[in-house]
């Protein structure tokens, strides 16, 4: 165990956690306590924490991994997360971000990261698109509104996508999903490619944090897909 100061204190903490600790640290990530509230320093403002060992995914490459478009008008962001990325949307030059999270906590943490750095938009405490949930919305629900960017990470709901007709995808003009499955990935691709998208790709790899493995990549009928990867599918409409 370590005596260790962090921006909360000190606290008492074992040879992993320490090591989180620094690891965020070279990415230039602070704890602070205000109260018994928790916030972290990210990307020059601050994100709301419930706890301490909450803030090592806001190390991921975000901007690798989210700004391949022009952010401008609003952005669905279903996977909300603690609202970092929905600061980061609005960073990128988003008026609006409209955000689906279903965990209660993480909701209430979002909002609050929103309120702090003046992100206009709402969080709904819904799944989208979980037939396992009575406190779910469907994808042709969310999509009756106006999108111009859509960001999709919740683990399995991208598959409610494929059964939607091509004019519903279409409302959306730019995608970001998140595939864990190399199958669902070809379908979703193959899906967008008919309704009228340019489909790109982009690997990557989790251990302990991502790893970028190539460069976003064009997709094509033919495109082979890698096994065991986290897989990125970007959709940009290029005709109705």
């Amino acid at each position: 165990m370590l005596d260790f100061r962090f921006g909360l204190g000190q606290f008492r903490l074992n040879i992993n956690t320490a090591l989180l600790f620094a690891h965020l640290f070279l990415h230039g990530i602070f704890y602070y306590k205000v109260g018994d509230k928790i916030y972290v320093r990210f990307h020059g403002d601050y994100v709301s924490l419930p706890s301490t060992d909450r803030p090592s995914l806001l190390s991921e490459p975000l901007e690798k991994l989210y700004r391949v478009f022009s952010y401008s008008g609003r952005v669905l962001g279903v996977g909300g997360y603690l609202g970092e990325t929905a600061f980061l949307f609005k960073k990128w030059g988003a008026d609006e971000v409209v955000v689906y999270e279903p965990d209660h906590v993480l909701a209430r943490h979002a909002r609050e990261t929103m309120f702090l750095n003046g992100v206009k938009g709402v969080v709904y405490e819904l799944f989208v698109n979980c037939s396992d949930s009575h406190n779910s919305i469907s994808w042709a629900e969310v999509l009756k509104e106006k999108f111009d960017i859509a960001k999709v990470d919740c683990e399995g709901c991208e598959n409610g996508l494929l059964s939607l007709p091509a004019e519903c995808l279409r409302k959306v003009p730019k995608w970001i999903i998140e595939c864990h499955s190399s199958k669902t990935f070809r379908q979703l691709a193959e899906k967008f490619l008919s309704a009228g998208f340019k489909v790109t790709l982009k690997l990557y790899l989790w251990s302990g944090g991502y790893s970028v493995l190539s460069r976003k990549t064009s997709f094509h009928y033919h495109t082979k897909v890698p096994q065991g990867c986290l897989l990125i599918l970007y959709a940009h409409v290029i005709y109705f």
